[in-house]
């Protein structure tokens, strides 16, 4: 028995562009999926899901919007406010 999910396409391009602008793939087709309650299933987090089209391939890649260390901080960040209110 197999697993199927369909996903939002929210766009797609021919190269992913990352946080520093740098080209980080070249002649693929790449979707970028809006399903961040999978991202969530995953790694507990929000994140974007990519997936990257080569022939008949679909590779999907996910980064983190936030990190395990940055979640940790905001929590005990927040208890100190609440601790001083």
């Amino acid at each position: 028995m197999g697993f199927k999910r369909k996903f939002k396409v929210e766009k797609i391009a021919d190269t992913v562009v990352d946080k520093a602008g740098e080209e980080e793939l070249q002649n693929k087709r790449t979707v970028v999926l809006n399903s961040e309650g999978l991202s969530m299933a995953l790694t507990g987090y929000p994140g974007e899901l990519t997936g990257f089209v080569t022939g008949d391939t679909l590779e999907i890649q996910m980064r983190a919007t936030q990190t395990k260390l940055a979640a940790e901080e905001e929590e005990v960040l927040e208890k100190v406010r609440e601790g001083n209110e």
